[in-house]
């Protein structure tokens, strides 16, 4: 997870090579690197890129810091916030790994994801999950269907349910629109 041309050069895509450039080979053969990835996964710490041979995987943790320019979303939005005394570098990672299924146009960077609620091949609403470490706060913003837009945001709420598990939760805010220093 340190390894710096694992963060710079491959924006947080690992292989299997990559585990044999980065780890001696004397402790970690390379018929135990597919346990290793295993580990990862089952820790929330990866998840594998679709379509991929060889097969990639996604270290959320590790992401250029810089927002890609498609996060904006179009006309009304359903906004909820997440406040916590302290924002664990984690929550965006591991809802990454968590809905990665659902990640739209594989846009995601370290502080947030885009998500796409579909229903067969259309897309009904696309979210937009943005952690902001400096202000402690976690801001989700649904766009699309006004009629599948609550349920998308239960959706979304669920995941986070799973990861606030193993800590203090956050306080549960949602912002009056036209007012956004008024949550």
């Amino acid at each position: 997870l340190s390894d710096d041309d694992l963060k710079i050069k491959a924006k947080g895509q690992l292989t299997l090579v990559d585990l044999s450039r980065i780890l001696p080979t004397d402790r970690y053969p390379a018929h135990r690197h597919d346990y290793l990835i295993e580990l990862m996964k089952e820790f929330q710490l990866c998840f594998n890129l679709p379509e991929c041979q060889p097969p990639r995987y996604l270290i959320p943790g590790i992401l250029p810091k810089e927002e890609p320019e498609e996060t904006e979303l179009e006309g009304d939005t359903l906004e909820f916030q997440y406040h916590y005394t302290v924002l664990p570098d984690s929550v965006i990672s591991r809802c990454s790994v968590l809905t990665h299924e659902k990640t739209h146009n594989q846009t995601y960077w370290r502080s947030g994801v885009m998500l796409a609620y579909t229903e067969g091949e259309e897309v009904y609403n696309i979210a937009r999950i943005k952690a902001d470490p400096a202000d402690n706060k976690l801001f989700i913003a649904v766009s699309g269907r006004e009629s599948t837009r609550r349920q998308f945001l239960a959706i979304i709420r669920d995941v986070f349910k799973t990861i606030h598990a193993n800590f203090t939760k956050p306080t549960e805010h949602v912002p009056v629109p036209g007012h956004p220093n008024y949550p």
